[in-house]
């Protein structure tokens, strides 16, 4: 009923702000690529007998594509087997032990994901995804040098990909859009969560990248420090910062 309209307002738009800058944020969806990219490096350069990687992980390494209902009743045991250290363990295992030339972009990945260093990465313009990609492959960058990221999630949607959400009048005995009777969620109606990414995988091609991809991006902006030199939080923090390293060197 009608009644029930700010409550899914404020769900709505909850949600909208936690998946912006939460869950979707840059640094969560580039680091989260930065994770399938290795995975898929050394799923793919994986030795028959790779001692040092989890038998959870070489078990679905030997997967070949299947549909989600197949995987689900063939592999779900093995799948259920992994574990977060497994992935760690695994990555720390190539880091220090995989040294040949095939297996060198899936060692890099795994010092990159070990030392928590983030890919520079840009905001691509609104619908300039497919136009960008284009500009790259001309300038002969190589495909595995980067990545455009960009997910489809949206706060609210009536297409025929989604699930409308109807309000009963109880007079008329009728259903109607939620956004006939939500000014807000008509402003938000079809608006993108996150931000288009492009993804910069080898630093050695950043400087060709972001040349060709100019007209098509914006840097992403870098980070302000939250308080100034001189004030009275900053003040604190170096206090807190020097007890911390008299309690540790004594």
């Amino acid at each position: 009923s009608y009644k029930g309209v700010k409550s899914y307002e404020a769900f709505a738009l909850a949600r909208h702000l936690m998946n912006k800058s939460v869950y979707y944020h840059a640094k969560v969806a580039v680091l989260e690529l930065l994770m399938e990219e290795c995975l898929r490096e050394i799923v793919i350069n994986m030795p028959a007998r790779a001692r040092g990687i989890p038998d959870s992980i070489q078990k679905l390494a030997r997967v070949k594509a299947a549909e989600p209902d197949e995987f689900a009743e063939r592999y779900l045991d093995a799948y259920m087997d992994l574990t977060e250290d497994h992935v760690w363990t695994a990555f720390s295992y190539v880091e220090r032990n995989w040294t040949g030339r095939a297996q060198s972009r899936a060692q890099n990945l795994s010092a990159r994901l070990l030392a928590r260093q983030v890919p520079r990465y840009f905001y691509v313009h609104p619908g300039k995804s497919a136009e960008l990609e284009t500009i790259l492959l001309n300038a002969k960058i190589d495909k595995s040098a980067f990545k455009v990221i960009a997910k489809k999630s949206r706060v609210y949607g009536e297409d025929d990909d989604s699930e409308p959400v109807y309000v009963f009048d109880e007079n008329t005995k009728t259903n109607s859009s939620v956004t006939s009777h939500s000014f807000a969620l008509t402003a938000f109606a079809g608006k993108s969560e996150d931000e288009t990414l492009l993804v910069v995988l080898d630093d050695g091609k950043h400087d060709a990248i972001e040349r060709a991809a100019e007209r098509c991006v914006s840097p992403r902006t870098p980070l302000k420090p939250l308080v100034k030199a001189g004030s009275a939080i900053a003040r604190d923090r170096r206090t807190v910062s020097r007890r911390a390293a008299r309690s540790t060197s004594s």
